[in-house]
């Protein structure tokens, strides 16, 4: 389990972004394995990336089937996909093997899955994100960001531990 503790030791405001960048290895073919979310969704909305890896303005609703997403080299092959995990409580990646893993999304509103364009990889990124990178020219100090093309960056006054 990992744990994050972040301290402001000063008086002033502070801001941050965290996210997490795991990659795990697959065995044989990627289409055996899926992402499986709770609470059950009906679909994922798919925050757009161009040009890659920026994020553009725009969004596409993706619909699972038991609340889950297949995942396949052609989905991947398309670039890094950023979905919005607001309403995720656990994502897990899992397979017609016999292994999985889970990750609790409850402090991050983001989540991206990603592999090696048109390299059929032998392992798939499933990350968690509490920000975003920028859009596509918007480039702008973090603390900006809070609002229009950062959401979610997390700020807090000094002299606190945030968990």
């Amino acid at each position: 389990m990992i744990t994050n503790r972040i301290n402001n030791f000063t008086a002033n405001t502070m801001y941050y972004s965290l996210v997490f960048h795991p990659a795990f290895n697959i065995e044989g073919d990627v289409a055996d394995y899926r992402l499986d979310f709770a609470p059950e969704q009906e679909k994922l909305t798919d925050l757009l990336i161009d040009p890659a890896p920026f994020r553009s303005e725009k969004e596409a609703a993706v619909e699972l089937k038991d609340s889950s997403l297949p995942l396949s080299y052609p989905m991947l092959d398309k670039g890094l996909k950023i979905y919005n995990a607001d309403d995720i409580s656990t994502v897990k990646l899992t397979s017609s093997h016999t292994h999985s893993i889970t990750m609790d999304l409850h402090d991050f509103p983001f989540l991206a899955v990603w592999s090696p364009e048109k390299k059929q990889a032998s392992f798939v990124c499933v990350e968690a994100f509490r920000g975003l990178s920028d859009q596509y020219g918007k480039v702008g100090e973090l603390k900006e960001r809070g609002t229009s093309c950062f959401p979610r960056v997390v700020q807090f006054a000094g002299n606190v531990d945030y968990f």
